[in-house]
Order: C-alpha cells, then sequence, then structure tokens
C-alpha cells in the first residue's frame, strides 16, 4: 500500500521539450523528479535512451536517487551528440522503491525531449576562390536589388526585450517552439540563391546528413563573409517550396531547426531563378545545374 500511494504521488519530467546543443560539445541535461506525496522514495531509478530520427533506440544510462516526502531532486544526465540533427531523449522506465528501499515497482511515463544539435560555428572561406565561383567572370552573384526579390528585412533571430510584436514572426515561431524577430537586413545589393535537395543515394545515410548539415552551415557563413545574403529554399514532401532569407549568421540555426524537421525532396533544378546554386546530400555543389564543386566531408 506504501508503495501504491508513493507511485501515485511520483512524477518525472523535463524541464522543457526542446533544446539546443552543438556538435563536439558535451550536452548537459536534466530530469525533474517530484514527490507529491508526504511518504517518501527510498529510490528511484530511471532508464534513458537517445536516439536520432530514423534510428532505433539504444539505452543511454541509468540513473538513480531518493527522493523526500513533499520534494523534490534533479537528476543531470551528459550526452556526447556525435553527429548533427535531431536526437529524441526519452525516460524509458521508472523503477521507484519504499522508504526502506526494499520493495520495489515500476512505473509508466511518457517523457521525452527534443534536442536539435547544430554544426560548429566554421566558416568556409569563399574569397577569391575560382573552385567555387564557377567559370562566370562575375562569379556567383545575384543582382536582385533590395525592396525588389528578396524582400528587404527577413533575418530572423532569436526575440529580444523591446522587440514589438509587429516584429515577431509568428509561423517560424511556432514551428521552432520559440519566439523569432525579424530584423532588417543590411545594405547589400549582392544576394546568393541556394535550393536544397536529396541527391541521388536513397535513403539518405545518418553520416551524410551530419555532412550535409555541416557543409551547408560552412557554407553560408562563409557566404556572409563577402557581403551577401543568402536566399535558401527546399522542398519537402507533399508540401510547397519554402524558403527563408538570411542576412547575419544569427540565421544560421533558425533555418537548420526547420531543415531537421522537414523531409526533403530529391533535388530538382525546374523553376529555379537563374544562376541559383544547389546543394544536395552528396554534397554536389552546381550552378544553374552545371557542376562545381563536390564536397568531402573532410572539407
Amino acid at each position: 500500500l506504501e508503495l501504491l500511494l508513493c507511485r501515485k504521488q511520483f512524477s518525472v519530467r523535463f524541464p522543457a521539450a526542446r533544446d539546443t546543443c552543438q556538435k563536439g560539445k558535451p550536452y548537459n541535461g536534466q530530469i525533474r523528479a517530484e514527490n507529491r506525496g508526504r511518504l517518501p522514495a527510498g529510490r528511484i531509478q530511471l532508464a534513458l535512451s537517445a536516439c536520432y530520427a530514423g534510428s532505433p533506440a539504444g539505452t543511454v544510462r541509468t540513473l538513480s536517487a531518493g527522493v523526500e516526502a513533499l520534494g523534490g531532486c534533479d537528476l543531470a544526465f551528459q550526452l556526447q551528440p556525435p553527429g548533427c540533427g535531431l536526437i529524441t531523449v526519452q525516460i524509458q522506465r521508472v523503477r521507484i522503491w519504499d522508504a526502506l528501499a526494499l520493495l520495489s515497482a515500476r512505473q509508466s511515463v511518457a517523457a521525452a525531449m527534443e534536442l536539435a544539435v547544430f554544426p560548429p560555428e566554421r566558416t568556409l572561406r569563399l574569397t577569391d576562390s575560382a573552385t567555387w565561383a564557377g567559370n562566370s567572370p562575375e562569379g556567383p552573384r545575384s543582382t536582385a536589388r533590395r525592396g525588389e526579390d528578396p524582400p528587404d528585412y527577413f533575418q530572423l533571430r532569436p526575440f529580444r526585450e523591446g522587440d514589438s510584436a509587429r516584429q515577431i514572426h509568428w509561423k517560424q515561431s511556432a514551428r521552432t517552439g520559440q519566439l523569432l524577430s525579424r530584423d532588417f537586413a543590411k545594405d547589400t545589393d549582392t544576394w546568393f540563391h541556394l535550393h536544397l535537395g536529396t541527391g541521388d543515394a536513397a535513403p539518405v545515410l545518418p553520416e551524410a546528413w551530419d555532412a550535409f548539415y555541416e557543409v551547408l552551415s560552412a557554407l553560408l557563413l562563409g557566404l556572409l563573409e563577402i557581403g551577401a545574403a543568402v536566399r535558401v529554399s527546399w522542398a519537402e514532401e507533399g508540401a510547397q517550396r519554402r524558403s527563408m532569407d538570411i542576412t547575419g549568421p544569427e540565421g544560421r540555426c533558425p533555418l537548420l531547426w526547420p531543415l531537421y524537421h522537414a523531409h526533403l525532396e530529391p533535388l530538382q533544378t525546374v523553376g529555379l531563378p537563374a544562376g541559383c546554386f544547389t546543394l544536395d546530400t552528396g554534397l554536389n555543389w552546381r550552378r544553374d545545374g552545371l557542376p562545381i564543386h563536390q564536397f568531402s566531408p573532410a572539407e
């Protein structure tokens, strides 16, 4: 009876449904355990699993602690994500012991969190490089004027105190789970158009997605470094083509988050603007469908 009462008054949860970290750095997380009953739990034991989308779940570790009556505690865990993408961290099972830690029983839980692993901030140096510029003497520049195409704002950044409600991009905020504000673009007449899609290989393996996100991130930072703004577009399965305008490094992660959730279609060049660049999951870098360079994961 004591154990039954303890189970009914006991709960575990993650502090947030979503969080972020950077590849190559450890992620330190917490789980909150609370006991609303008047009987202590002599011991609790949690089994965690973590897996990338489409991969089988594996047990990470087991956490143990004692929880006082009408009290709570935080159980710490650490992950070392091997690649970019989305990781689902889930509490697989919970076992609770009575006050004397003699008898135990399992409790079913449905607690999970989504962890977005972003690439490190590495920049692909593009200045004065004939390799990426292709055969055009003008290089890869698209000369859309401000106020035409793309529009003259559209850098997305985290909401800051003092931003007006009109600056908030409600649709992207709803998709990403965090408030994002529109920011005005820097004064540039140079825009790059970049379209993304899957390559010839199907299905795309986790290692290939990891390399794709790393190259995309470094490429975006390189384009921004030479004074350009980038309109990134992609097509999702069963949906219309989507796009996002990036005018500063702050727009990199807000772009990657919806890409992590997207089911990209195979790369198609039909309907793309003249001078448009494409990058696929095979790391093929093209302009107007013509090959420029094939990146390797080592780059």
